[in-house]
């Protein structure tokens, strides 16, 4: 098959392996986080989870650029598909553990009173994590016009 007759590698296609990547990712680490706690050592999964986050954008990242020339709007529409993604992984984790674990869930709909400190800080990750996305995104591709 001729290089012109190969599809181009899309924004969709890499945003897809995002997802398998970082559901994988997220369900390893919550079972490394949960195996350690049980022998005493109690680790920062809240930190953790970014530096995953991060990690997985980079790759990702280098994924799409390897495959395909990008553009500013290239990077902008991966960086808000990389936050949508892990909110929308995140939510579902979190509604599976509330269906497994019934006092997370008691827990957790206490805090109705509190839904817009809630939604505050879920917006204020949220935009957290697209400006580390666009960042990561856009020092691959100073990256890769200086090689």
């Amino acid at each position: 098959m001729s290089e012109a007759a190969q599809p181009t590698y899309s924004v969709a296609a890499n945003l897809r392996w995002f997802a398998v990547v970082y559901i994988v990712a997220l369900i390893l680490l919550g079972f490394i986080v949960n195996l350690l706690r049980t022998v005493g050592v109690d680790l920062p999964s809240t930190g953790i989870g970014i530096g995953v986050f991060a990690a997985l954008v980079y790759l990702a990242g280098s994924r799409f650029a390897a495959r395909r020339e990008w553009t500013g709007r290239d990077r902008h529409n991966l960086a808000l598909g990389y936050v949508a993604v892990a909110i929308t992984v995140s939510c579902t984790l979190m509604a599976i553990v509330m269906l497994l674990d019934p006092a997370t869930a008691a827990m957790l709909m206490g805090i109705g009173d509190m839904i817009g400190v809630v939604l505050a800080i879920a917006a204020g990750v949220a935009l957290f994590y697209y400006g580390m996305a666009r960042l990561m995104l856009m020092m691959l591709a100073r990256r890769g016009k200086q090689q």
